[in-house]
């Protein structure tokens, strides 16, 4: 805390500026009590507001304080609730301590100690009996002596009941009277006695710790390279979706969240660690808002990220592009009588009716927006137009929907409408898009656009309370937006509560578009003067805080106590005198505080039923009459976050009944349970958009003016600030503060001005001489920087760059950085076109492929048909051929016949029997050439042999499709079909996709060299700049130029000395010199080849020294002594001059050389070693090779002799021991000294 405070002095022209002081003082106490004797260790830590500068003493800035507060409360946490020891000592009971100090195994054992509460209630039920008691005495009026005022009437023996505001009195004196200084008998830490009450309730605590171990949680220094990747990459994501910018101590924070979320233990220092490496690993996925190094100040917000600065230079261009189109407005003067509208009013009206594409509406808070709205809503039905209204949140849209009348929902509701989703469990890629018939991370599979969700062009898209919607949310509406053509108009108030997450998204459309109207007319109070003051409280600035603060005072709105207990009482007797009260505190605890008190006082004055639920959030019970919360938006019961509702009715097993005045909803018990609190008061969040009779703001540092100004407008009747101070000077003070301070994020630009105010009124550093060691470090920069301004200058075109005027090269710089921005809007909008041309690419391919399979399928059918056709001719033709086969057959039988010598009666007939022949052998010689002939002609016309037609079915069926596929009717529908291949080659539709990508390929190179460009130009301006600079300035600027490249040139050689030839042996090196610093090598274990999983893994069989004698797995182990390193963390390196880290790096060369050598050493010893026998012998083997390396430790005798046996319980039954495995895959073993020297122990 003493390094980061600062004081912010008063300079002489009236700015400020921050200083470091000198001297701070603290004062702390540790109490272990309560002040009614109770269990409660808690620590008291009093800053003294007094801190020395010089000489001078000086207030501190309480805006930096306040801010760490945070960094306070996450290292605190972190360390006590991850401390490993008493996480461990708790496991070994069976219990477990969460990240949030709570022990789930104890239940409500903490609520037998609240003797405060008992003594309060005791107190109060005597002052109420003697209350009566004194007001019993015949018929009479009964006056509260302190204000005059009747407050009941008694007699004829009656009883007079005080009222509500007497109750308040009394139960205010009640807490005064049993307030106990602390003493020795309220101070006595007693376990006996605290146990016995223990018991008395009900709990054993013995017993409850007599379970069985539980799990242990994951020691710190186990996590990995990937683990603090991943936490890194979640701390940025987390501090992302919040801030536009951040700074290193809110990285820090996050960091420590990190920690806790994950549930590592460990000492402070191993948490600290490991808090450390995700911060610093985290911070080189940010980038800088300035170059300045005051900018690297821990509490200066100067650090972004990419999807940031990505994001809002999307939100701006398609902003702008919208706001391009301003049209005239519309005189609608049948509609502002209608509806008696101010000119603010008509102005909005008019403004949104005439379409164009973007409008911006600015209402002070009770101007009368939704009124305005319903004219609006009016005007669209009368005209054809629909009206959709998104809210941020579902509170907003069922008020809006019931005011209005319209189609109304929450602005997450639309954009899942159009598939967007936002998953918290992926910090890399949050926000993402389904496409129909997609599935997203909850399992719902996308369906499309609901039509109740349908935009077009003659839909007027409003979002109302636009001030609280998120840079996210508002991108991806304007992507919606951009593709149905919706008008777009932004509703809200910037000067009230801005977004939960990165906000500005009104004022960024404010620049863009001229169709702004400012809505001044105020109707919500009553009082006229009053009204007239909201305005001048939303055009606060910090110059007219303290008058704005002053009138606050002088309309006697203000009224404070000397502590919260006295200030949270007052509260709740104000709500019991006016129940419409809107009470609006800063934190969410100062809201359980006033709901309790309020509960308190109604339960007393009987308001409430016996009937109660004793199961809620915040620890409280819920009696029927109770004013109740939802924090929780469910659409099957139709509730949202932050409603409030009259408790009608409880069941412990079915609910509970709630009512708003208007309909009654049954809340599940299991959603009792979860979502529902006391709701008589809430933080502004909730309050925002509310309107009641009364308004109360529980004033407490840390507050803003948006704040004050949403608490202070909600009341018709009355506002009132309460707050705690030790006087009227004390309390203007802090209302002035709060007034004058603006906490909402309003985007990247306005944070890069926030910054540059601060870096301001910084202290300039002091100048001084150099001294002969900064002068010889000079001469090496100038040196360096002439061999960098060579390098620049190399080709004709850059050399102008070194005579041209600096405000020249400062201009072309901005030239060029304007065209670099103009080739990426360029080439943002060409990846538009590329996406829209793909998508038509992809119709009009799909058109062609349908086509294309129509006529496949046409030619398939015909090629078919054909092929049916021909088979049927074929099978005609083959007939044909074997009917003259068979003819042939009978005439050559025939002729036989009339040939055959050996007939009976051939000799009688010769002479008619030789005619008769041969006529049989004409016929047959002629059938046969018949045959032979169609024989040839089917072969011939069929491609297929006579034969091969009856044996071979598929060659048949083969040849008819051949012969189909050459037919007019097939061929015609190939020509047609190659016709189409050809028609969408050609098409231009379908090849525009890649001309596109082509030219955004030709833009990003040229992108690419426009940038690469303008950084060497801007680097020769630097150096230019550096080269008009005194010693000590010039110094001060080379530092800065050269410590990139030294950091990256460091980096290079450690990774090459860490990575080695395994890089998971050398980070397991890393962490093991972190637990023994004076270990000075490395060891090289020889290990069995089960150890490995032959994924470069090694899995350990033991993890403690001593448990390596009941084990085999680890035979020999050697120490090699190699050159001892620090590795220097970013932080680091960061504040070295660029020499410590050149000397720092030659260290790492040495290092290296020398651990090249002995790696050599280990590689040939390893080859040299035998394999494959038994331990005696390998001993005696590797003993002789290894004692020839210089270097070496004579190690093997003192294993044989004192180790071996010991160690291993070697006999002659254990299995032989190989020497396969790769010793660099090894983790390093436990040594008890650095250099040389046996060792052994068990795996990292």
């Amino acid at each position: 805390m003493s390094e980061r405070l600062t004081v912010r002095l008063r300079c002489g022209d009236g700015r400020r500026r921050w200083v470091r002081p000198d001297e701070v003082m603290f004062v702390s106490a540790t109490h272990f009590t309560s002040r009614a004797g109770d269990p409660e260790l808690h620590r008291h830590l009093e800053l003294i507001n007094r801190v020395r500068v010089g000489d001078e003493w000086y207030s501190i800035d309480s805006s930096r304080l306040f801010g760490m507060y945070e960094n306070i409360r996450s290292v605190y946490e972190t360390t006590v609730y991850g401390d490993a020891g008493l996480c461990d000592a708790m496991a070994a009971h069976g219990m477990t301590l969460d990240m949030q100090g709570r022990v789930p195994e104890l239940g409500n054992a903490s609520d037998v100690f609240s003797k405060r509460r008992d003594a309060i209630n005791a107190r109060m039920a005597e002052l109420v009996d003697e209350w009566r008691a004194a007001h019993a005495d015949g018929m009479r009026r009964v006056r509260d002596p302190e204000t005059g005022e009747v407050v009941g009437m008694v007699g004829y023996g009656t009883v007079a009941e005080p009222d509500e505001r007497t109750l308040m009195r009394l139960r205010l004196q009640a807490w005064a009277d049993t307030r106990q200084a602390k003493g020795r008998w309220n101070t006595r830490v007693d376990y006996g006695a605290w146990n016995e009450e223990l018991r008395a309730a009900g709990y054993d605590i013995p017993a409850m710790l007599d379970g069985a171990a539980a799990e242990p949680r994951p020691r710190a220094v186990r996590f990995g390279a990937d683990a603090v990747r991943r936490c890194a990459v979640a701390a940025v994501a987390a501090l992302r979706e919040m801030n536009s910018a951040w700074s290193l101590e809110q990285l820090e924070v996050a960091a420590y969240d990190q920690v806790r979320l994950t549930g590592a233990t460990g000492t402070r220092d191993e948490l600290k660690a490991l808090a450390e490496g995700i911060r610093d690993r985290a911070r080189e996925l940010c980038v800088m808002l300035s170059e300045d190094p005051r900018a690297r100040a821990g509490w200066a917000k100067s650090l972004t990220c990419r999807a940031v600065v990505e994001c809002e230079d999307e939100l701006k261009g398609r902003l702008a592009a919208r706001g391009v189109e301003e049209t005239a407005n519309p005189r609608l003067d049948d509609l502002a009588e209608r509806y008696t509208l101010d000119a603010g009013q008509r102005e909005a009206v008019e403004t949104i009716c005439k379409g164009d594409p973007l409008a911006v509406v600015e209402g002070a808070a009770g101007a009368g927006k939704t009124h305005m709205l319903n004219a609006v809503n009016d005007y669209c039905r009368e005209n054809g137009k629909r009206l959709v209204i998104a809210t941020p949140t579902q509170k907003a849209a069922l008020v809006a929907g019931e005011e209005v009348g319209t189609g109304t929902g929450t602005l997450m509701r639309l954009l899942e409408a159009y598939g967007w989703r936002h998953d918290e469990t992926d910090p890399e890629h949050p926000w993402y898009r389904v496409t129909e018939g997609q599935t997203d991370h909850r399992g719902n599979t996308y369906r499309g656009v609901p039509d109740e969700y349908r935009l077009d062009h003659d839909t007027f898209l409003v979002v109302d309370e636009a001030g609280m919607m998120d840079q996210d949310q508002a991108l991806a509406l304007l992507r919606v937006a951009d593709e149905t053509g919706a008008r777009l108009t932004l509703v809200g108030d910037t000067m009230q509560l801005n977004a939960v997450g990165r906000g500005g998204v009104m004022q960024l459309a404010e620049r863009y578009t001229g169709n702004v109207v400012a809505m001044r007319d105020v109707h919500r109070f009553k009082d006229p003067d009053y009204a007239a003051y909201t305005i001048r409280l939303r055009e606060r600035t910090p110059a007219n805080a303290e008058r704005l603060a002053g009138e606050l005072f002088d309309r006697g709105m203000v009224r404070h106590w000397d502590s919260d207990e006295a200030t949270v009482n007052a509260i709740a007797a104000a709500w019991m005198e006016h129940p419409d009260t809107t009470i609006s505190t800063v934190t969410n605890r100062q809201a359980d505080e006033v709901n309790r008190a309020i509960q308190r006082l109604r339960l007393d004055a009987g308001q409430l039923g016996d009937e109660r639920c004793a199961s809620m959030i915040d620890g409280q019970e819920i009696h029927v009459g109770d004013i109740v919360m939802t924090r929780r938006n469910d659409n099957h019961i139709g509730v949202a976050n932050r409603q409030t509702f009259t408790v009608l009715g409880i069941d412990e097993r079915s609910g509970m009944l709630v009512g708003d005045g208007k309909r009654t909803y049954r809340l599940p018990a299991e959603y009792v349970a979860e979502a529902v609190q006391l709701g008589y008061a809430s933080t502004t969040y909730g309050a925002q958009g509310v309107t009641s009779g009364h308004a109360i703001f529980y004033v407490a540092e840390g507050a803003s003016g948006a704040d004050a100004y949403v608490a202070l407008t909600r009341g018709k009747t009355g506002n009132q600030v309460f707050m705690t101070a030790g006087g009227d000077e004390d309390a203007r003070d802090t209302l002035t503060r709060i007034i004058a301070r603006d906490k909402g994020d309003k985007g990247l630009e306005a944070a890069a001005n926030n910054l540059r105010e601060q870096i301001e009124q910084m202290a300039e550093p002091v100048d001084a001489g150099l001294n002969a060691e900064e002068l010889s470090e000079l001469h090496d920069l100038d040196r360096w920087l002439q061999e960098r301004k060579t390098g620049l200058l190399q080709g004709a075109d850059r050399r102008v760059w070194a005579s041209e005027p600096l405000p020249e090269l400062h201009a072309e710089i901005e030239r060029e950085q304007r065209r670099a921005g103009e080739l990426s809007e360029r080439i943002r909008d060409m990846r538009d076109q590329y996406e829209t041309a793909r998508r038509r690419a992809e119709h009009v391919a799909d058109d062609y492929r349908d086509r294309l399979r129509e006529l496949s399928d046409e030619c398939g059918a015909a090629l078919d048909a054909e092929t049916a056709r021909l088979e049927r001719d074929m099978a005609d033709d083959w007939r044909d051929v074997h009917r003259l086969l068979e003819r042939h057959h009978e005439d050559e039988t025939e002729r036989l016949r009339l040939t055959d010598r050996n007939e009976p009666g051939y000799r009688s007939f010769v002479m008619g029997r030789r005619r008769l022949a041969g006529e049989a052998t004409e016929r047959a010689n002629q059938s046969l050439m018949r045959y032979q002939a169609a024989r040839a002609e089917f072969e011939d016309r069929w491609h297929i042999g006579y034969g091969e037609y009856r044996s071979n079915h598929e060659l048949r069926i083969a040849s008819a499709r051949a012969k189909a596929e050459e037919t007019p009717a097939v061929t015609d529908l190939r020509d047609r079909m190659r016709g189409l291949e050809h028609e969408r080659e050609r098409d231009p539709e379908i090849s525009a996709p890649e001309r596109l990508r082509a030219r955004v390929q030709e833009l990003g190179n040229e992108y690419e060299e426009v940038l690469r460009a303008n950084a060497d130009r801007r680097s020769m301006a630097d150096i230019r700049h550096a080269e008009t600079l005194d010693d000590r300035a010039r110094l001060a600027a080379l530092r800065d130029m050269r410590r990139p490249d030294a950091i990256d040139e460091y980096n290079s050689v450690l990774g090459r000395l860490e990575d080695g030839w395994h890089r998971g042996f050398w980070n397991e090196l890393t962490g093991f010199r972190e637990e023994h610093p004076n270990w000075g090598g490395w060891a090289m274990p020889v290990l069995r080849n089960d150890q490995f999983n032959y994924r470069d893994e090694f899995e350990p069989y033991f993890k403690e020294p001593e448990d390596i004698r009941y084990r085999d797995d680890a035979v020999l182990g050697t120490l090699v002594e190699t050159a001892a390193y620090q590795r220097l963390d970013r932080d680091q390196l960061r504040t070295m001059t660029p020499r410590q880290i050149d000397q720092a790096t030659r260290k790492l060369r040495e290092s290296l050389e020398v651990r090249e050598h002995d790696r050599t050493a280990v590689d040939q010893a390893w080859q040299d070693a035998p394999r494959g026998r038994q331990i005696t012998n390998d001993l005696a083997e590797l003993e002789r090779a290894l004692g020839r390396r210089p270097g070496w430790a004579d190690y093997t005798a003192m294993l044989r002799e004192r180790e071996t046996e010991h160690l291993l319980g070697y006999d002659d039954s254990q299995p032989s021991i190989s020497y396969d495995a790769d010793p660099f895959q090894a983790t390093p073993t436990w040594s008890a000294g650095a250099g040389h020297g046996a060792g052994y122990g068990a795996g990292i």
